[in-house]
């Protein structure tokens, strides 16, 4: 059954996102004009906690948000069906689940990088070299943005914000 047959005849507006579900709730402008939509007494609804964002362990976190904010939900199908206007025990349970979920990844992925080292193959961040990084600190205490500091280095912005931020870490 397609969304909107589901949602249609119990909805009188439906908001739909088109972009990544991925972004905060405050850079999430459908979803953000519908609970301005919502009045006192309504109920957001959407068909699974998994549309609420990119997976449902992501879905359960939007869902409790949005409860913390005093807004209620009904969600028509999957785990977590039924209205929601409170944390209720069945959220814990289903947070518990993806919590284990979440770590039982985690531990299957430090599983793989341990056998690709063993069969040599380098696995994460590259090391930076000992002039790479006095280059990126020189270039931070002059105060050139990241983003400058990062191409000048030859290294990803990321790697450039690490390097000065352990710096900062280390003076504190």
């Amino acid at each position: 059954m397609g969304q909107h047959a589901a949602l249609d005849p119990i909805c009188t507006r439906i908001f739909e996102e088109h972009a990544s579900r991925k972004r905060p709730l405050t850079h999430r402008r459908e979803l953000l004009m519908a609970l301005r939509y919502l009045e006192p007494g309504d109920k957001l609804v959407v068909q699974k906690v998994r549309f609420l964002a990119q997976h449902m362990v992501n879905g359960i976190e939007v869902l409790e948000e949005l409860l913390n904010q005093g807004i209620e939900v009904k969600v028509l199908g999957g785990s977590v069906a039924g209205d929601h206007d409170i944390a209720s025990d069945l959220l814990d349970q289903v947070r518990e689940v993806t919590e284990l979920r979440r770590s039982i990844l985690t531990e299957r992925i430090k599983t793989g990088q341990l056998a690709a080292r063993k069969r040599g193959i380098i696995v994460g961040r590259p090391k930076i070299s000992e002039e790479k990084r006095r280059l990126i600190l020189s270039l931070g205490n002059v105060g050139e943005p990241q983003r400058f500091i990062a191409q000048s280095a030859g290294v990803s912005l990321g790697t450039a914000h690490n390097v000065l931020r352990s710096k900062n870490l280390f003076e504190s």
